[in-house]
């Protein structure tokens, strides 16, 4: 374990809770109300635009170049990457989605729709982040855990944002 691998996973640990959160409001939808459903979209937007896009452009210019590097350049991390944009594919749903909930709602039959097409979103959503973390976590922090030189995980800390982790390591 690095300070670099052991800040990554508790950063990790701390979405998890909100992926899951994901999961469980699809889970819900069925009996949800229409402003259940706006909260849910809501919360969603602001959880992938707030917390998982900056988090992907931080990994984008600091994680993965430095697998593609244990690659000799081969882009490695270029699943990754495609996994990012299928992410912000699904965000830009659920954007579509909040339009519908947000203007006349003129039948039950279009609720069931929309209810469904948010139900097939999250769900998509949930395991594609799940997935995506699990990957991260199991497959490229042990490859960056055993090929790290003494000098990067300072620098890839600092890219990657976690300035203020590695300052509180290396004064304990």
């Amino acid at each position: 374990m690095s300070i670099v691998t052991d800040t990554i996973r508790a950063e990790f640990r701390s979405l998890l809770p909100q992926v899951e959160a994901i999961r469980n409001a699809a889970e819900e939808l069925d009996e949800a109300s229409l402003t259940e459903m706006r909260h849910v979209v809501d919360q969603t937007i602001d959880f992938v635009n707030g917390t998982l896009v900056p988090r992907a452009t931080l990994e984008a210019t600091a994680v993965y170049p430095a697998i593609d590097r244990l690659y000799g350049g081969v882009p490695a991390s270029a699943v990754m990457a495609h996994e990012h944009r299928e992410i912000i594919t699904l965000v830009w749903h659920l954007g579509s989605i909040q339009k519908l909930l947000d203007g006349p709602i003129t039948s039950p039959g279009q609720l069931k729709l929309i209810r469904r097409d948010l139900t097939r979103i999250l769900y998509s959503l949930y395991a594609l982040t799940r997935s995506h973390i699990v990957k991260e976590d199991e497959v490229y922090l042990p490859l960056l855990e055993h090929s790290l030189s003494p000098a990067e995980p300072g620098d890839l800390i600092d890219r990657k944002g976690y300035a203020a982790a590695d300052t509180r390591a290396r004064a304990a």
